[in-house]
């Protein structure tokens, strides 16, 4: 986010509002609308999937991996275990 501000000049004005002031002076003021926003758009996000769960249409995809498929963690796992198992052999 900072890199990204940088570049703006400061007072940001004509902001398109949802939540906050139309005029930002100084980064902590843009920091404050973006998390008011956010905060704002979230919780509109989640009276929507309530709803949708309320009447039987909500039905998220939380399957991050599919069948058959292994997981990062579980192949970063296999390698530490492998690599621990190569030095401890190298030990002996």
């Amino acid at each position: 986010m900072l890199a990204l501000t940088a570049a703006l000049s400061f007072p940001l004005k004509d902001f398109n509002l949802v939540q906050g002031q139309s005029i930002i002076y100084n980064f902590q003021q843009l920091q404050n609308w973006l998390n008011l926003n956010l905060n704002y758009f979230e919780e509109k996000l989640l009276i929507a999937e309530w709803e949708m769960y309320k009447n039987g249409n909500y039905a998220p995809d939380t399957v991050r991996t599919p069948p058959g498929e292994t997981t990062t963690t579980e192949n970063l796992a296999k390698i530490q275990y492998a690599i621990r198992k190569d030095q401890l052999e190298a030990e002996e």
